[in-house]
């Protein structure tokens, strides 16, 4: 269903309800009264301090709302039972909010969200002079005025502004399309960040609802996938920059070390490389293990082919999880014979796994991807026999995937 668009001063409740206060030919309602489209009861707490004059008032939200609309239903007498049959259905109790339409004189249509909790009227009148009063009650567990700002949509690594022209904060609800494995929803201005960790494709549909705080997964609620909850809202009568950051899937093969490497795979002559260790891992079952030889410098290298190439022009992050007694090792990435990323003699830590990540853009379509841990550069008093480097969870991920996201969003207003 569709909004109706309501003239000054008209009121709806739901998308098809009965119009009230409308002009014309009966049977129709003449609204005389309505209460409730004020400030509702605010939600004070009072604390006195102890040893001195005063307290501590804490004022900072509002009740919910309560809606009393009376009115005159004039109808002719024949058919004045349709008439109230008509509004009956309109306000019968129901399980779901639905929006209660109005508009006032000089503001655009607003709607609250409402459920109807009461229906009164006496027909005596209304059969005898086509004509009676009537009294409807609306309640509002969200007490705020909403209208509805058109769709803003962005896709991921772009930034999007939304303006809220209300008196009070409102939240988004976020929809997300395209193939990624994280997608985070980020506040610009304060880095306020929502993330969903979910390996999607492009069939799948993905929405954030920042008021409920909640996930869907295809229509099914499933916040265990929410890993960052910095929930944030659009503030009032301000514009607010949001980002999409996304990853893609994991494209590396064999990127948890459970089965051998193929081509490309080669060990430097200094070090001992050792295939689908079991004696400790990161994730799985197995890892891989180097081991030094002796205290000669250079010559502590291993080649870890990813199984990517041709692979197309853009931002990627590569990451590997590192844990040993060599105090520190080099990580490289390479696209054929030219280093694109590296991190230089990191810190590796002998009793915890360790995740270091790097990030590179390629201009055109790049050759055989290739990982290349090493010692080079090692201080000689830090080379000893014996000394081991495991590394486990190789990735290589797109950075800014293909994701879409569509923001609905409201003004609000108290």
């Amino acid at each position: 269903m569709a909004a109706p668009t309501l003239n000054t001063y008209e009121y709806q409740f739901m998308d098809s309800g009965v119009l009230l206060n409308r002009s014309g030919t009966p049977p129709f309602v003449d609204v005389t009264s309505i209460k409730g489209l004020d400030l509702p009861t605010i939600d004070d707490y009072e604390a006195d301090f102890d040893g001195r004059h005063g307290g501590y008032i804490y004022a900072r939200y509002v009740k919910s709302r309560t809606i009393v609309i009376d009115g005159i239903l004039y109808a002719s007498a024949a058919t004045a039972d349709v008439a109230i049959e008509a509004l009956i259905a309109n306000f019968v109790p129901r399980e779901n909010d639905a929006p209660f339409y109005y508009r006032g004189a000089g503001i655009a249509q607003r709607y609250i969200m409402c459920k109807p909790i009461g229906f009164n009227f006496n027909i005596d009148n209304l059969r005898n002079y086509g004509a009676c009063q009537i009294q409807i009650q609306l309640k509002a567990g969200d007490p705020l005025k909403y209208a509805d700002n058109a769709d803003v949509v962005v896709t991921s690594g772009t930034t999007g502004t939304v303006t809220n022209d209300g008196n009070a904060e409102t939240f988004g609800v976020f929809d997300l399309s395209g193939a990624a494995s994280k997608v985070s929803i980020v506040k610009v201005s304060t880095g306020e960040t929502v993330t969903v960790t979910y390996t999607t494709d492009a069939d799948d549909a993905i929405t954030v609802d920042f008021k409920n705080r909640a996930c869907y997964i295809n229509g099914v609620r499933n916040s265990t996938y929410l890993t960052s909850l910095g929930w944030w809202s659009f503030n009032p009568a301000s514009s607010t920059d949001f980002k999409i950051l996304s990853v893609g899937v994991d494209t590396m093969v064999n990127g948890n070390c459970e089965a051998n490497f193929g081509a490309g795979y080669a060990v430097g002559a200094n070090w001992t490389g050792l295939q689908q260790f079991t004696g400790d891992k990161h994730s799985g079952s197995k890892s891989l293990k180097m081991t030094r030889k002796n205290k000669t410098a250079g010559g502590g290298t291993v080649t870890v082919p990813t199984g990517i190439t041709g692979q197309a022009a853009g931002t990627y992050t590569a990451s590997v999880w590192l844990k040993g007694t060599m105090p520190h090792a080099n990580i490289e990435v390479y696209n054929g014979a030219a280093q694109v990323a590296s991190l230089v003699l990191v810190p590796v830590s002998s009793t915890t796994w360790q995740k270091f990540q790097l990030t590179y853009t390629l201009a055109a379509t790049g050759g055989a991807i290739t990982f290349v841990i090493s010692d080079t550069g090692e201080a000689a008093s830090k080379l000893a026999k014996n000394k081991v480097l495991l590394m486990d969870d190789f990735s290589i991920r797109s950075v800014n995937s293909g994701v879409t996201c569509t923001a609905h969003t409201k003004d609000g207003w108290l």
